[in-house]
């Protein structure tokens, strides 16, 4: 099929003439193959700039090559951008947190429970350093509530792990010093 036409008319509306007669719907209605690609068949005539637009419509403005060396580019600018995200949180801090204090005053807490468990193990209960120890316990405990609204945690129950290892251990203590003050009373009652 070819297609003439003055060539004063409008390149746009022959153009969108063209889109339409070689559309998948007119193909379906007319029950032919209509084939774009035999636009370029010679007809006598030469070929008009709207049959020039028609086939330029599906040419994109960057090449294959061109679209994936933008792609690998920006996939380079993300991966640095990302590196340097990273290094600027690193830097400002911003990496760093104190899951380590609060897991130090868990430790500390350990170190007092062994030495509880050492004292009634040997059965030396020393009243004046179960009180040290009870007040250790009170001084982690306040330095650890003075720092958690302003500490940068990754694990969030390690306050909760912090609290509940200093009530333990408080309560160690005070059943050893009840232990001792009734080994005493007894000890007293005898004499």
């Amino acid at each position: 099929m070819h297609l003439v036409a003055n060539k004063k008319v409008d390149a746009k509306a022959v153009e969108k003439l063209m889109e339409i007669l070689y559309s998948p719907q007119v193909e379906s209605k007319l029950r032919v193959k209509m084939d774009e690609k035999r636009v370029t068949i010679p007809s006598g005539f030469p070929i008009s700039p709207a049959t020039e637009l028609f086939l330029k419509r599906n040419e994109s403005v960057f090449s294959a090559k061109t679209v994936e060396l933008i792609q690998k580019g920006f996939g380079a600018a993300m991966s640095l951008l990302t590196i340097v995200l990273m290094m600027m949180k690193f830097f400002s801090g911003a990496g760093l947190d104190d899951n380590g204090t609060f897991k130090g005053y868990v430790k500390k807490v350990a170190e007092i429970e062994e030495e509880l468990i050492a004292m009634e193990k040997d059965e030396k209960m020393d009243a004046e350093r179960l009180q040290e120890l009870r007040n250790t316990i009170t001084n982690i405990r306040i330095e650890a509530m003075n720092k958690y609204p302003t500490a940068k945690l990754t694990d969030v129950t390690i306050m909760d792990k912090v609290i509940h290892s200093l009530n333990g251990t408080r309560l160690h203590i005070e059943a050893v010093l009840a232990q001792e003050e009734a080994r005493r009373n007894t000890g007293k009652q005898g004499i």
